[in-house]
This record gives structure tokens, C-alpha cells and sequence, in this order.
């Protein structure tokens, strides 16, 4: 969509690369720091450090063993742009595979905000197999499970120090609403998670949405 504002200077675009299989897919999440203006790579890089050996443990209880996070990258964007993108260390889902790497578990995202603005679905690669019992709909228990990691990651997310004095915290952005631009973009904090119902499907390419 053309006229978008631009992305607010204190977001931070978190993006996760996978391989599922021998397949690629794709995750976004946006942090929010009001320090990120001033953030140097240093900085920058501790940041990446700690989502790499901490937030990034939470999602392998949700992934099959088909499924491992191969890259981070986690940029600064807009006028000052400052990027660290790099492979990581080996790992890999702690679950069994299930029968498609097209397959995915959705977490939603909730804010305070209402509607339809109210809440960001992640589509997180490599499905396994013991989150349903029909390939359509995601057990109760595992529902649970879900919730319940999810909401690890975003307090590491919100345990992490910007080196400059502030926390950070797993946020949504927003650019348009009802098929309008914004004047400038709004962000939403994230405060809570939850697990869909259904089995979700990466979206074209092998992307999930973004928060």
C-alpha cells in the first residue's frame, strides 16, 4: 500500500529464518525500545544476543524436530539504519514432525486495543504432530502448551536491557486501518498470548504474518 507512514524510530524489526525440513519459512515480531534511536551496533548486538539465547528457547517446545531456527536478524530501520543478521548455533524442535511442513501453530497476539487491531498472529513453522488428532483442529492441552510458551517469549522479550537504561517489549505496529494510511504509525503492547484452534498454513513463500 502506497503513502504508509514510516516504521515509529523506537521499533526494532525482529525477523527469524527457519528450515522446516529442507523448506525456508519466516517470522516477524516488532520490539520496542525508546532507546533505539540512539542504539550503537554494540548495543544492538546484545540485543540480538539475548533474544538469540533467550527468547528464541522458548518457541523449540512448540517446533517438531523437523524444524530450527537458522538466522536472526534484528535491524533498526528508517533514517539511521543499523542491521546485525546473522546464522544460529545449532538447534532443534523439541516435538515429532506431523505430516506437512506447509502446516503451522498460530499464536495470537493480544493489545489493549479493540476490534480487529486488537491482536497479531504469528504463524510459527514446523507443526508437530502431537498438537492435533485431526490435522485440523490443536488439542486442548497443547492450546495450553502454546499459550504458556508464547508467554515466555514475550517476558524474555521484556526482560531484555537495551544497554541504555530501558526494557524492552514485543509490540504491534500499525501503517493503515480500513484500508487507509495513517498519518503516522501507531504502536500496541503486546500484554498477553494465546494459542488458535485451528492448525494454521504458512502463507505464501513459507512466511508467517507479523505481528
Amino acid at each position: 500500500m502506497r503513502g504508509l507512514p514510516p516504521i515509529p524510530a523506537t521499533c526494532l524489526e525482529l525477523v527469524f529464518r527457519y528450515d522446516v525440513n529442507g523448506s525456508g519459512a519466516t517470522t516477524w515480531h516488532w520490539i520496542y525500545t525508546p532507546n533505539a534511536p540512539a542504539l550503537g551496533f554494540a548495543a544492538l548486538s546484545d540485543i540480538w544476543s539475548q533474544v538469540v539465547l533467550g527468547a528464541l528457547e522458548t518457541l523449540l517446545p512448540l517446533m517438531s524436530s523437523h524444524g530450527s531456527f537458522s538466522t536472526c536478524r534484528l535491524a533498526r530501520l528508517g533514517t539511521s539504519p543499523l542491521v546485525r543478521d546473522e546464522g544460529i548455533a545449532f538447534n532443534v524442535g523439541a516435538l515429532t514432525p506431523g505430516s506437512t511442513v506447509n502446516a503451522a501453530t498460530p499464536i495470537y497476539w493480544r493489545t489493549f486495543a479493540g476490534g480487529q487491531r486488537g491482536h497479531a498472529l504469528t504463524r510459527l513453522p514446523a507443526f508437530p504432530s502431537e498438537f492435533t488428532d485431526d490435522d485440523r483442529t490443536i488439542r486442548a492441552i497443547s492450546q495450553a502448551q502454546i499459550a504458556h510458551q508464547a508467554g515466555l517469549f514475550m517476558d524474555k522479550i521484556l526482560a531484555i536491557d537495551d544497554g541504555l537504561g530501558a526494557k524492552c517489549a514485543l509490540v504491534t505496529v500499525h501503517r493503515s486501518r480500513n484500508g487507509v494510511p495513517l498519518v503516522a504509525a501507531d504502536i500496541d503492547p503486546i500484554y498477553n498470548s494465546s494459542s488458535g484452534t485451528r492448525v494454521a498454513t504458512l502463507r505464501r513463500r513459507m512466511n508467517a504474518a507479523r505481528p
